[in-house]
């Protein structure tokens, strides 16, 4: 992946980059929720007799498609909240999104929805850990951003869910494909019809070559 590795000035944790999204909190419609559990249910019965190793395979495929659903469910939902992308609340957002940029990972994509986010960034090696937790990344911007939005509304309590979507991307050819899912996302939701006419989304040089023509 040498198109995001010379750009960094120190070395990634074995140089693995990590898709993340997590949403506002609230409560998704039971119907939704139901329709989901029953589909695991069915899909854990129906790769019992598998081998060990095909069955983690399955349930990567599985795992993918789950959440493609979910993901479409938060951005075209309208009944659900649309609160992130008002101006000064998707700048809060994206302002801490660039703030740890170069200091606790590199960002290469990030987009903000109405009531979700995904991030594509590499965690950096950090001299005194090893290198920096995912769970420790997220932490660090939901704490940040609640706190400022809260501010902003002049609220208190807690603003995004506990859970977290996040996947290590496997390969260079993945890379470029959720680069290209998380840019697209206002597109597939029906916000906008090219990429580029969404305010809320951020590409760094060496991925937009990939989307450029």
């Amino acid at each position: 992946m040498e198109q995001y590795r010379r750009r960094l000035p120190h070395a990634y944790a074995n140089n693995t980059p990590v898709f993340i999204t997590w949403r506002l909190k609230f409560t998704l419609p039971i119907d939704v929720v139901k329709k989901m559990s029953l589909e695991k249910e069915k899909f854990e019965k129906s790769i019992l007799m598998l081998s060990e190793d095909y069955q983690n395979m399955q349930r990567y495929q599985f795992s993918k498609k789950q959440f493609d659903l979910y993901d479409d469910i938060l951005g075209c939902n309208q009944d659900l909240p649309q609160l992130l992308t008002k101006p000064e609340i998707a700048s809060i957002i994206q302002d801490s999104f660039n703030f740890l940029d170069g200091k606790k990972y590199s960002l290469h994509a990030s987009c903000i929805m109405s009531n979700h986010v995904h991030l594509l960034l590499t965690p950096l090696v950090d001299v005194d850990k090893e290198k920096q937790a995912i769970g420790d990344i997220s932490h660090s911007l939901k704490r940040f951003t609640a706190r400022e939005i809260n501010k902003l509304l002049g609220k208190d309590g807690s603003l995004w869910a506990n859970e977290s979507y996040d996947h290590l991307v496997r390969n260079e050819k993945e890379y470029v494909r959720i680069g290209w899912y998380i840019i697209n996302n206002p597109v597939k939701a029906g916000l906008v019809d090219d990429w580029k006419q969404w305010k809320f989304t951020w590409l760094e040089d060496d991925l937009r070559q990939h989307f450029s023509s």
